[in-house]
């Protein structure tokens, strides 16, 4: 399961206001504790907490500011470490701990000025997209920004018995980056002195940054597994590969908005074996008109095994349960099956967006159906202890 923490999605519900309040932090574990049995009693075995969203984190860092969805105002300590807590409490429950982390967006509307951000601002660090409100990530194109996320990473890495990382679907401004000459990275492109187009140029740079930390991670902790969760569809590179078939092939035809709005190229980072698995997000229902998860998944469990690597679906239970006439369990055992019918090289698994979600109702029904008996590790160990 996804626990998203940005806009305390998932968790928090609420926040530390002052430095080491117990009753807060007390309230705040009981949630996460709370949270973790649930999955652990439905015979859910590994979860993805989101613990730096916005160039923030939900844990000590030496690099960026705690984050103001676990803290009144951003930067203010709380006086607790809820990776840490999550780690150990996840653990006892026979549960994998992974962080999810977003690599660039440091805003999608608020202005934030701690000692850390003003001096991003200083270095220009920051660009904006064309979305309204302003959509600012970091700067792709600098070295910087990829030496911060490698930081970052190894941090964690070094100060916390995590088992994997998962990054989202965000890389460049979501909403579009103009590519002309008054593009906010016009200037640095050009002095790259590259023959790229500028979208190449950009998709580069992303791949870049993917490469940097799948090295950081099995440099510093070969045994932690690092994966991308992008969008749904990607097909815009296909026709690079001899041999490999396209998603319209498998029935699916939907659009590939990443490859040219966010400069997210998911093929790369398969051909390039920069990730140790792929989790795309298949957010639509078996019956889509273009996109049916059905063959979607199968496609993708596919592409996987060309490359030689790992495919485990992302699904929607909030998408599910909106749009779905079924009940929403019913669609998702269905979702399951199919991931079991189609997969290739052995990889067979699916991660829930999100925690909330996926309802105490979902989770039984789920368990009585697809997820009747509990997991087992006969083969698989915890990472390492650091």
């Amino acid at each position: 399961a996804w626990v998203a923490t940005v806009w305390q999605l998932d968790w928090p519900s609420t926040t530390v206001t002052e430095t080491g309040n117990e009753l807060q932090i007390s309230q705040q574990k009981a949630q996460m504790t709370a949270l973790l049995d649930s999955i652990a009693a439905n015979n859910m075995n590994a979860i993805n907490f989101q613990v730096r969203s916005r160039c923030d984190a939900m844990y000590k860092s030496s690099y960026e500011p705690w984050s103001s969805d676990l803290v009144s105002s951003r930067g203010m300590d709380p006086g607790w470490d809820p990776l840490a807590f999550f780690v150990e409490e996840a653990h006892k429950r026979g549960i994998e701990a992974y962080v999810w982390l977003n690599p660039y967006r440091w805003s999608s509307g608020s202005t934030w000025s701690t000692d850390m951000d003003n001096e991003w601002k200083e270095k220009d660090m920051l660009i904006a997209g064309t979305s309204s409100p302003e959509y600012i990530t970091f700067n792709p194109g600098l070295p910087e920004t990829r030496q911060l996320i490698v930081n970052v990473i190894k941090e964690i890495l070094n100060n916390y018995n995590i088992d994997g990382i998962l990054f989202d679907d965000y890389f460049y401004a979501s909403g579009g980056t103009t590519e002309g000459s008054s593009a906010p990275d016009y200037a640095l492109y050009k002095a790259s002195g590259t023959t790229m187009s500028i979208g190449d140029w950009r998709r580069r740079n992303v791949n870049d940054m993917v490469a940097d930390c799948y090295n950081a991670i099995k440099e510093t902790r070969p045994d932690v597994r690092f994966g991308i969760s992008p969008a749904g569809v990607s097909s815009k590179s296909v026709s690079r590969y001899s041999g490999l078939k396209t998603p319209s092939s498998y029935g699916v035809t939907a659009s590939d908005w990443q490859y040219a709005q966010i400069y997210s190229d998911p093929l790369a980072w398969l051909e390039e074996g920069t990730i140790d698995f792929i989790s795309p997000q298949c957010y639509w229902l078996t019956t889509h008109s273009t996109a049916p998860f059905g063959p979607l998944t199968k496609w993708w469990s596919y592409a996987a095994d060309y490359f030689g690597l790992h495919y485990y679906a992302s699904h929607s239970v909030s998408y599910i349960a909106s749009a779905d006439k079924q009940s929403s369990w019913t669609e998702l055992a269905s979702q399951i099956k199919l991931n079991r019918q189609y997969v290739e090289n052995n990889a067979q698994g699916s991660i829930y967006y999100s925690t909330k979600n996926l309802t105490t109702g979902t989770r039984s029904h789920l368990k009585s159906d697809v997820y009747s008996t509990p997991p087992t590790f006969a083969t698989l160990t915890f990472a390492t202890a650091v």
